[in-house]
Parts: C-alpha cells; sequence; structure tokens
C-alpha cells in the first residue's frame, strides 16, 4: 500500500514538472510563477524572499513580468495566495515590468528560483 501511494506521488510530481516546463516554454500572459526572490533579483530581503511574477506580456522569446508586493519566510504564504485567487489581482504587484528571455526564466526554474508555475 505504502509502496503504490509512493509510485503515484512520485507520478504526478513528474507530470507537474513536466506541465511546468512545457508552461515555461511557452508563457502566456497572466501564467503566475511561485518565486524565490533572492535567487533572481539582488538585495532581496532573505527572510521573507517568497513571492510570484505574474506574466503581463509575451514577444517571441521574451516576457515581461511584475513582482509581487508581498513576500512571506515559505513558500505555504505563496501557495495560499495562488489557491485562493489573491495572486491575480492586479494589486498584488508593483508597477514595475521586468523583461526575461525564456531561456532564463526556464534555467531559474532548473535552479529552483522558479518552484511553481500557475496557468488557468
Amino acid at each position: 500500500m505504502f509502496l503504490l501511494f509512493f509510485l503515484s506521488v512520485d507520478y504526478f510530481n513528474a507530470e507537474q514538472e513536466s506541465k511546468s516546463v512545457t508552461y515555461l516554454e511557452k508563457p502566456r500572459v497572466n501564467d503566475i510563477y511561485g518565486v524565490d526572490f533572492s535567487k533572481i533579483f539582488k538585495n532581496e530581503d532573505p527572510t521573507y524572499k517568497y513571492g510570484t511574477m505574474v506574466v503581463v506580456s509575451v514577444n517571441l522569446n521574451v516576457i515581461e513580468v511584475q513582482s509581487s508586493t508581498h513576500a512571506y519566510d515559505g513558500k505555504s504564504g505563496v501557495r495560499k495566495d495562488i489557491y485562493n485567487g489573491k495572486a491575480k489581482e492586479a494589486f498584488y504587484y508593483a508597477d514595475e515590468v521586468t523583461p526575461f528571455n525564456v531561456r532564463e526564466t526556464i534555467k531559474f526554474y532548473d535552479e529552483g528560483a522558479i518552484f511553481s508555475v500557475n496557468r488557468k
């Protein structure tokens, strides 16, 4: 029974990772990334470093994102805000827009700087 549980968890994780990479390779406006800001930007708070970025434009291999004004000391706060819809609201994000190329975002995912990709 335990073996079946662990196999199903491994399958779910592999499927989720595959979906995340696919979403990063073909980004869409309103994709929401769960991120560790300290691994992407310099001079970020090392304690409250988890937040979100939302894709606001896609042009060929370059995306523009806005970063959340809310940051947490753990990933659970980010997951909760995504789940309850708070991370979809415009007020949740700073006005500043930051460009990244698609290869950078995939590298961020591989390094754990992006830990989730949400598309609705």
